[in-house]
């Protein structure tokens, strides 16, 4: 009976990842030039974005400046 039982568990078990439905990738274009290259390899000019700045540069704050520079000396 005890087998029976696991047996029964075991197949409820496995039936239920059959159940899934097919995964499938979403079609989506690839950019012709990304960041830093283009497909040519050609290095593209240097572009400041908010995302190629630091985040404390983003502030301007001379005090936080100096906190994170005395910060990053003595961090062990």
């Amino acid at each position: 009976m005890k087998r029976l039982a696991l047996l029964l568990g075991c197949v409820l078990l496995v039936s239920g990842c059959i159940l899934a439905p097919k995964y499938e990738r979403d079609p989506e274009a690839v950019p012709q030039e990304y960041r830093f290259q283009s497909l040519a390899a050609q290095p593209q000019p240097e572009l400041q974005t908010l995302a190629a700045l630091s985040w404390w540069e983003i502030f301007q704050d001379p005090v936080l400046q100096e906190l994170i520079r005395s910060a990053l000396v003595a961090n062990y």
